[in-house]
């Protein structure tokens, strides 16, 4: 690490929030960095940039972030396992193995501004290196001054509508968990009722069309991505596809998605795409989805070797042994439950390999 390029690099960017985030996750190694601004009116710190939000009242010392906000001093921890303050929903929001962690409070005139914090420093991260991060809190206190702004105008309904089905998705995955060490009627009868109540809210916050499609777009593009993905979601499981849609659907690089739950649905949708000459780019596919022979359909898709001809496959399923199989042909794989971090993990990757200009 270079210090002294560094800061200057974020004396420089400092009115650039997405420059900073990188500069600052690349800089020091960190699996995850926020950088959450305080809106004073609504007395919540929210991140610009992964959209997360913590009100101000739940910042207490019964968790990490909540004890370096009223110390108001930063805080390093390399053990978070033995930490007592340690809360799972305000410290690790993104679900990771952690076993590190530092926060930085930034106030002026003893007046909060906003909060820096690293999530899983590399294991060579000492001592020296904290000193050096705690040196820079002169160049956050100037960012966060110069860059006040409402969490209005930051947080969109896209991402609460996220958060939403990714926990809707972990109560799915319980059930599952349920369904398969149970045998008992009654538990069955009660985990069918909560599964068709599962529906009807994913039917009432994310209805579908009169087609079945989970046809989407989205209004703000990447300058510097040169091709928008049309998408094909592959599951015979509604639910899923509901919920990687949703997960899908504010990601910059996506253009249109569409949903398939069997075979005669997924190869109707490739015709269609046919038809009006244009093709499918990313396919997440079940890999046992009833009657489908999903080797033959993505085989048949790349017979032709131009990118926008060649569909790049995302297995979704979650079958060791079919993970395992050399001849399937899948460019990236992403197995269930779903999460908001491993999607937007493949979709970085896809989107650093084949959509970058």
């Amino acid at each position: 690490m270079n210090l002294t390029k560094l800061k200057n690099k974020l004396s420089e960017n400092s009115d650039n929030i997405t420059e900073v985030y990188r500069l600052l996750k690349d800089g020091f190694g960190a699996k995850a960095v926020d950088i959450l601004f305080y809106d004073e009116i609504h007395e919540v710190f929210f991140d610009k940039i992964t959209n997360i939000k913590i009100d101000k009242s739940l910042l207490d010392d019964k968790s990490i972030i909540g004890n370096a906000f009223v110390t108001k001093s930063p805080y390093f921890s390399t053990e978070l396992e033995s930490e007592t303050r340690y809360s799972p929903s305000l410290d690790n929001h993104l679900n990771i193995d952690m076993q590190s962690q530092i926060v930085i409070p930034i106030f002026y005139d003893d007046k909060p501004q906003g909060i820096v914090r690293f999530l899983q420093l590399p294991s060579v991260f000492c001592s020296k290196d904290y000193d050096n991060l705690v040196g820079l809190i002169p160049i956050f206190t100037k960012m966060f001054l110069t860059e006040k702004s409402s969490i209005e105008e930051n947080i969109s309904d896209d991402f609460d509508m996220v958060n939403i089905f990714d926990k809707i998705y972990q109560i799915t995955h319980i059930l599952d968990e349920i369904s398969e060490k149970k045998t008992n009627v009654e538990v069955e009868k009660s985990i069918a009722i909560c599964r068709e109540s599962i529906e009807n809210i994913i039917q009432n916050i994310y209805p579908e069309d009169d087609n079945s499609s989970c046809e989407t777009s989205n209004d703000t593009k990447d300058e510097n991505i040169k091709m928008y993905a049309d998408v094909l979601i592959a599951d015979d499981v509604s639910i899923n596809t509901k919920i990687l849609s949703a997960m899908l659907d504010c990601n910059k690089m996506v253009d249109n998605i569409n949903c398939a739950h069997n075979k005669d649905e997924t190869v109707e949708a490739l015709d269609e795409f046919k038809k009006d000459n244009q093709h499918i780019h990313l396919l997440f596919i079940d890999h046992h989805i009833p009657g489908m022979l999903d080797l033959e359909i993505t085989e048949e898709l790349r017979i032709k070797d131009t990118f926008r001809s060649k569909v790049l496959v995302i297995s979704i399923t979650n079958d060791p042994d079919t993970l395992q199989n050399e001849n399937l042909f899948y460019d990236y794989s992403m197995p269930k439950p779903f999460t908001k971090e491993r999607v937007e993990e493949v979709m970085e990757q896809i989107k650093r390999e084949h959509f970058l200009s």
